[in-house]
């Protein structure tokens, strides 16, 4: 599991972009700085990690629900898992087709 954020300010523009800052900024300062803050938890996508999954969505309560599906594998069935998931927890879904294998 993985996580990062991204701030803006009150023009929404980005704050921690690489072409707003010479360096990176710590999270601290970009949520000082920021007048909104999202925040992205990248959680396993193999069948093996699902209890870090579980665990993820649980213990977050994420306000959304990205769901990778590569346009060369479909739906498989950690896929369905994942959007069972989400569901039970009436965390709503949005679906991102890749053009490529997320292997």
């Amino acid at each position: 599991m993985g996580n990062d954020i991204l701030g803006f300010d009150i023009h929404g523009q980005v704050m921690n972009s690489p072409d707003a800052h010479s360096g990176h900024l710590d999270w601290i300062s970009i949520c000082r700085d920021s007048a909104k803050v999202v925040t992205f938890i990248d959680l396993a996508g193999h069948e093996k990690y699902l209890k870090t999954t579980i665990f993820g969505m649980t213990g977050h309560m994420p306000d959304y629900t990205m769901l990778m599906i590569g346009a060369n594998a479909g739906v498989i069935g950690t896929t369905r898992e994942h959007l069972s998931l989400a569901l039970s927890l009436s965390v709503p879904v949005f679906i991102v087709v890749s053009a490529f294998t997320m292997d």
